[in-house]
């Protein structure tokens, strides 16, 4: 899987169309939807496709990359299931490109956060493996007392779960606060940051 591939079918497409964009906004305009009308053939389908078909690309490209990589962080709490859904910390670069495909979201960008800024990737589905939501969780501390902080709960592209996944999701939260092993998460991270450039340094291997 040679990365110029997606680089010259999606990326290329994409920056055609910005340099259409450039030769035709006006100084006033009503949007980018009435630019994106001027364009022969496009419109806002067309480039919410190429763009999707140009991410997935990436992130199979990746995976690939990933596939072998030692990288990795400590699991924040067990994988449990709660009222009929599977609540699975996520702790590899793999992991989280992964979920990113499943989900259509963002959450392969979050690698350096998992690893260095004490938050965790948990991936909530129905029990029947079917993807749903994707929770991220910030481990905090004062003083002696540690705890988890809900920093955001989305489902796939991004959008809101249901009142029932929310519900569910708080129980989660409540029994991991109960399960963590924060001191043991803390000095995980301290030897992480001792092999910060290391890491870095693979990771930047990976990119496109």
């Amino acid at each position: 899987m040679e990365k110029k591939n997606y680089y010259s079918s999606g990326l290329e497409s994409i920056l055609e169309v910005t340099r259409s964009l450039n030769r035709v906004l006006p100084v006033h305009h009503d949007g980018l939807q009435a630019v994106v009308d001027k364009l022969s053939g496009w419109d806002m389908r067309t480039w919410h496709d190429v763009v999707e078909k140009w991410h997935q690309g990436v992130l199979e490209y990746k995976l690939e990359q990933f596939k072998d990589s030692a990288i990795n962080w400590p699991r924040l709490v067990p994988e449990t299931n709660i009222n009929g859904y599977h609540f699975k910390a996520l702790t590899t670069p793999l992991a989280l490109e992964e979920e990113d495909l499943a989900m259509r979201h963002c959450v392969a960008t979050y690698i350096e956060h998992c690893l260095f800024d004490r938050r965790h990737i948990i991936t909530q589905r129905q029990e029947c493996e079917e993807a749903c939501c994707t929770l991220e969780v910030r481990v905090r501390r004062k003083g002696d007392k540690w705890w988890l902080e809900k920093v955001q709960h989305q489902g796939i592209q991004n959008t809101q779960p249901t009142a029932v996944q929310k519900l569910v999701a708080d129980k989660w939260m409540e029994w991991a606060n109960s399960e963590a092993d924060f001191t043991g998460l803390e000095r995980a991270l301290k030897e992480r940051e001792v092999n910060k450039d290391e890491m870095l340094e693979t990771l930047a291997d990976t990119s496109l």
